[in-house]
């Protein structure tokens, strides 16, 4: 593997380096059009292509037509995916990019000597640039086509240029097939310089072979694209990658992972196998002014794009939804050179989904998040948070959090940064309880854990004694988390708030006094009346269940005693971690 510059492979044809919207490191927004496919493929000797090509013609045509309707300044299609026919019917035709805009299409697998008759084809109408490959072994390619336009070195008139990138590493697995029968290239072609964001785009398993050098060359204002068809992208081997890229000093370096939708289905013969796997494309990137103000989060939400954060790197990992789609999003350049100070790279926002008609690519509704498939394990409270997650799932997670005492220790517990259900390790598991298709049991546990924590606490207020304090709950009360009431859950009918946390069977005093200290401290301190903050500091109530399964109040008169007014802090600063 070597990187290559675009501006060294053009050079020798005649031509400059195009000046790609996407790579001017300014203020202007661009905008992106990503295709994330399903289907059923077959792979063989000689090569990877859809089963069903009439089916799968029409909806990448309309890809392209959508890109170039949308004003994409950048078109990616995943792995093995866009029909040779369909691109080069659509050049013949006249629909292409416009100048400073850039298709990156994971094609269908090619037979070399059919690359060149294609070459000479299209000769008439544009450029084709690729490494001559013909003495490596192997029975086909595993191609990635660039289409731009590209100013000549003498003259005034662009060239249409498609450069074809090939895959430089196989795909290991037990029948060896791409080991066998892929023939492999050598380059990885860069675009940019060191005057504007570079692109750079990698093929699945080229990432096998990304090494401390790889990374330098690419890392610094890099735009990094990895176009994959993985049934398993966060495989260790897949995921090394992104740590060494992701884990390197600065923070202008952003990942677009984009695989096929889940649901695939691939065939050697007669036996299709259908992957039950997820399909984890995603945008990884780490500016400090992105944005995550509520309203940004809950639009791209309904969209399909979902947020996390990796602590360990300190990361943004906004991962797509798993169905097939066309996604259109805008987001900020990966670096602003020489911008002023209002120039903030606050990150992608998705701004339509579109789903396959079986005849066009339309405008799709509210994705769905899966949250509406598990609501139910919270029993007594499913009302209530279906309800609370249409109107903004991210509240819905911290008032699932607050519910069963998962607050940190800081008083900005709530910022989804925080959260521990938006938290992704390096395993990549995604918790969140509001995007509910990752099927790993780790993710299942933890959102069925809460869900039913959340409806034995309803349950409790509903059907037990209350405290003194919270009696005004008894006449009813709503469950919900709002942003004036960060640190409160419960609503009385006459609009009081109170805090009521259910922490279950396996808490320990320890677990239960730092939450109850934690929360009354914040409540104090966010409430600026002395008497208001004491009341809410008296209604804040944990139940647990004791060794014999009895239900329990933890410290019950903690807040209540009439000879203390509970006006200092209940934490020792010096030793809360």
């Amino acid at each position: 593997m070597k990187i290559q510059s675009v501006a060294t492979a053009l050079r020798k044809h005649g031509l400059d380096a195009p000046q790609l919207a996407a790579l001017k490191p300014d203020r202007a927004n661009y905008k992106l059009c990503l295709l994330q496919p399903t289907g059923d493929i077959t792979y063989d000797p000689i090569g990877v292509r859809h089963t069903n090509a009439a089916q799968a013609a029409p909806q990448f045509a309309g890809f392209l037509n959508e890109a170039i309707a949308r004003g994409a300044d950048l078109a990616i299609t995943p792995e093995y995916s866009m029909p040779w026919d369909v691109l080069t019917t659509a050049l013949k035709e006249g629909r292409r990019p416009s100048e400073g805009k850039l298709w990156a299409l994971g094609c269908e697998s090619i037979r070399y000597e059919d690359l060149i008759a294609l070459r000479d084809d299209l000769s008439p109408i544009a450029t084709f640039i690729f490494d001559d490959v013909s003495a490596s072994p192997g029975a086909f390619l595993d191609p990635l086509a660039y289409v731009f336009w590209a100013p000549p070195k003498r003259g005034k008139t662009a060239k249409l240029v498609v450069l074809v990138q090939f895959k430089t590493e196989p795909m290991s697995d037990p029948q060896n097939f791409e080991v066998n029968h892929l023939k492999l290239g050598q380059a990885i072609y860069q675009f940019g310089d060191a005057k504007s964001v570079t692109l750079t785009s990698f093929i699945c398993s080229d990432v096998l072979k990304f090494d401390d050098s790889v990374a330098a060359a690419v890392h610094d204002r890099g735009l990094i694209l990895h176009i994959q068809l993985n049934p398993n992208p966060r495989h260790t081997l897949f995921r090394a990658y992104r740590d060494k890229l992701l884990g390197m000093n600065g923070d202008a370096t952003e990942l677009i992972c984009l695989n096929w939708a889940s649901g695939v289905s691939m065939s050697a013969g007669s036996n299709p196998v259908e992957w039950n796997t997820p399909s984890n494309s995603a945008w990884y990137l780490k500016p400090e002014q992105f944005n995550r103000d509520d309203a940004v989060l809950e639009a791209n939400h309904q969209n399909g794009l979902y947020y996390t954060y990796a602590r360990g790197h300190r990361l943004h990992a906004l991962f797509f939804n798993y169905a097939p789609a066309l996604f259109e999003l805008e987001a900020t350049k990966v670096a602003h050179i020489g911008q002023t100070a209002i120039a903030k790279r606050t990150g992608p926002n998705l701004k339509a989904r579109l789903i396959w008609n079986g005849a066009a690519w339309e405008l799709a509704d509210a994705a769905d998040d899966g949250f509406g498939g598990v609501v139910a394990q919270a029993g007594a409270a499913q009302t209530q948070l279906q309800a609370l997650s249409t109107t903004n799932p991210v509240w819905t997670e911290r008032l699932l959090a607050l519910t069963a005492g998962s607050i940190g220790h800081t008083e900005d517990w709530h910022c989804v940064k925080q959260l521990d259900s938006c938290a992704i390790d390096q395993n990549e598991f995604i918790r969140r309880m509001t995007f509910c298709q990752d099927t790993d049991q780790t993710a299942v546990s933890f959102r069925s854990h809460r869900l039913k924590l959340c409806g034995h606490l309803v349950t409790t207020v509903q059907t037990t004694t209350l405290p003194p304090a919270l009696a005004d709950l008894s006449a009813g009360f709503e469950l919900k988390w709002r942003p004036d009431h960060p640190h409160q859950n419960a609503f009385a009918a006459g609009g009081d708030a109170a805090t009521v946390i259910y922490m279950g069977e396996t808490a320990t005093d320890a677990d239960m006094r730092k939450t109850r200290d934690r929360l009354s401290e914040f409540l104090r301190r966010s409430i600026p009346d002395p008497q208001k903050a004491l009341q809410s500091r008296q209604r804040l109530t944990i139940w647990y269940r004791d060794g014999l399964g009895q239900l329990q109040i933890f410290e019950p008169h903690t807040m209540t005693t009439i000879d203390d007014p509970k006006t200092s802090s209940p934490l020792d600063f010096a030793r809360e971690k």
